[in-house]
């Protein structure tokens, strides 16, 4: 349940990798094409070459792609579970309203653990499930 909502966002956020022997740039260039886009075409083919040859724009245009997506300063951590970010509340209205979860006995020990850190192995670090209710902050 929530293990595989964890794994569609981990399929949204894909990890950049270089293909092998593709051209991230020329299957951009292509994609502009494809998609009816040839003013864009143009100004990167103008911008990053002679305007008429696609192969230097095509290069520089991956090495923009290299630069942005595998520099190292950004990491998607997974291995986070949802109370460092989300109140109680917040946890179980997901659990309620996309994992139909009406209580702690209905989830797995794994989907607890992406839930509250170290529930699965301390008990205690789950709230109670019929206590947690919404706090409603005072201006």
């Amino acid at each position: 349940m929530v293990a595989s909502i964890v794994q569609d966002l981990k399929k949204c956020f894909k990890v950049y990798k270089k293909p092998g022997s593709v051209s991230r740039g020329s299957a951009f260039l292509d994609f502009l094409l494809g998609i009816g886009n040839q003013g864009l075409h143009g100004f990167f083919l103008r911008k990053y070459s002679d305007g008429v040859h696609p192969e230097p724009a095509a290069d520089a245009i991956t090495a923009i792609f290299d630069a942005t997506f595998n520099d190292p300063g950004l990491k998607l951590s997974w291995n986070i579970s949802m109370d460092r970010f989300l109140t109680n509340f917040d946890i179980k209205q997901i659990l309620v309203n996309h994992a139909n979860v009406t209580c702690w006995d209905d989830l797995p020990d794994a989907d607890k653990e992406a839930c509250f850190q170290n529930s699965s192995t301390d008990i205690s670090r789950l709230p109670n499930w019929y206590t947690m209710v919404k706090h409603v902050d005072y201006i």
